[in-house]
């Protein structure tokens, strides 16, 4: 018999999508699956629905709670999971039907640890943009950073692209109340990492709706998770001696720090961990051989009006 993939979804307020985001699901060539939806208190009829899938279709279970966010739902998914396999959707997003057939089969036959594909981002009915996985690879921890920093984008940082071995998971958990719970989430579990797996093309439709979270000005809360989220990578980074990943990381949060300042509330948490960001910059030791990298983090930090000209021309 087939290993048993579990597809945590986590549910809030999605009554308009939930409908074709389980269907996607359901549709997989890979029918071995459990697919868990939890409810996080909704307020609209998302809960109902949830009950109805379930009732015509026995994979589903369904799990209510009050409202605690997506890290919550995620680890409430987690514990009720049963699968040798883990998966996660958003439940405003689809997948195309070959999605977990590709990364299982993928992640099977290299022996990693979990595998990785690429998404389609929509935005609204025309606009889309991909994001696709360029080439079959099986890389180790540190060719998968490498593979973040050269292919950029979100697909490396997202939980809902990937296929994790459930052994990967033991005692993991999403950080709860934390914007950018998948970084944090991916910070965890990389140290326990031997082989990922990449999946070449694109299975992962990511829905960005007008209501969305990630289509609201930037807060300052959110600005700051994603600098400690950044800045526990950089750490980690630097303890392995990844060198030219860990002068990307530490120029990415030069680069938020300066682009979204005005934003951040300027309290003692910003301040110690703002200095502690340009202290690493100061010294040479942590300076990358790549010369880009260097050029960018240089005119960051000594002539960020020239960079923020360079870099708006550029967007022309």
């Amino acid at each position: 018999m087939k290993d048993l993939i579990s597809v945590i979804v986590p549910v809030y307020n999605v009554e308009k999508y939930i409908g074709k985001c389980v269907e996607s699901i359901e549709r997989q060539t890979y029918d071995n699956l459990e697919i868990i939806l939890v409810d996080d208190g909704s307020t609209d009829t998302s809960g109902l629905i949830c009950e109805e899938l379930a009732r015509k279709d026995k994979r589903i279970r369904v799990f209510h709670q009050d409202n605690k966010g997506l890290s919550e739902a995620r680890n409430k998914g987690l514990e009720k999971a049963k699968g040798e396999y883990i998966g996660f959707v958003d439940a405003d997003d689809v997948i195309y039907s070959k999605m977990y057939e590709k990364l299982y089969e993928t992640l099977i036959i290299s022996e990693a640890d979990f595998s990785v594909t690429g998404i389609v981002k929509y935005y609204g009915k025309k606009k889309k943009e991909f994001e696709p996985v360029k080439k079959f690879e099986v890389v180790d921890e540190h060719g998968f950073w490498s593979s973040m920093l050269k292919e950029k984008g979100v697909i490396y940082n997202v939980a809902c692209t990937k296929l994790y071995r459930r052994s990967l998971l033991d005692n993991v958990r999403f950080l709860p109340g934390r914007i950018h719970e998948d970084e944090f989430f991916l910070n965890d579990i990389m140290p326990r990492v031997d082989k990922i797996a990449k999946v070449s093309g694109v299975y992962y439709v990511y829905r960005i709706r007008e209501d969305s979270i990630t289509n609201i000005e930037k807060t300052s809360t959110e600005i700051m998770c994603a600098l400690m989220a950044l800045w526990d990578r950089y750490l980690y980074l630097k303890h392995k001696k990844y060198l030219d990943i860990q002068s990307y990381t530490l120029m990415h949060m030069i680069y938020i720090i300066r682009f979204d300042e005005e934003k951040l509330d300027k309290n003692i948490d910003y301040k110690v961990l703002k200095k502690r960001v340009f202290l690493e910059y100061r010294n040479k030791e942590n300076r990358s051989k790549d010369l880009t990298i260097r050029l960018k983090t240089y005119l960051l930090v000594n002539h960020f009006k020239l960079y923020s000209k360079v870099k708006k021309w550029r967007s022309y």
